[in-house]
């Protein structure tokens, strides 16, 4: 069963850190507030607001990110999704995907890639096999 509060996040879509210690992703930039409570407050009070980090996300890190979080979601990826975020270029290994579709780790149908219930236990190895980005 999936989580519905998760779902954002899974989907790769934008969702803001509020709060110390938090991250979020926001119109590709990686986001993190300060983690003590002190010390969020007091950049609150300076600078107003918390924010100790925003940097770019580069395309091929968005790609990645979109796999690894997408790819725990029953309904997987969409690889044309994926291949925009990576600045149009295929960041799936497509000859490691047809390889672990034969073990029956991974469902690859046109424009779509999803790992199967055996995959899911495996999910941490198969994705250094198939990301290239």
């Amino acid at each position: 069963s999936e989580s519905r509060h998760n779902l954002a996040y899974w989907r790769y879509q934008d969702y803001a850190g509020i709060g110390p210690g938090a991250h979020g992703r926001r119109g590709g930039l990686a986001t993190v507030r300060r983690k003590k409570p002190e010390n969020w407050l007091a950049a609150i009070e300076r600078n107003g607001h918390g924010m100790e980090v925003e940097d770019p996300l580069t395309p091929s890190t968005r790609a990645t990110e979109a796999l690894l979080m997408g790819l725990r979601l029953a309904e997987g990826v969409d690889l044309d999704r994926i291949t925009r975020l990576n600045g149009g270029a295929m960041p799936v290994d497509l000859a490691a995907v047809a390889r672990l579709e034969a073990l029956g780790l991974i469902a690859h149908t046109p424009g779509r890639l999803r790992v199967t219930d055996a995959g899911a236990l495996l999910l941490d190895a198969i994705l250094p096999e198939i990301v290239t980005a």
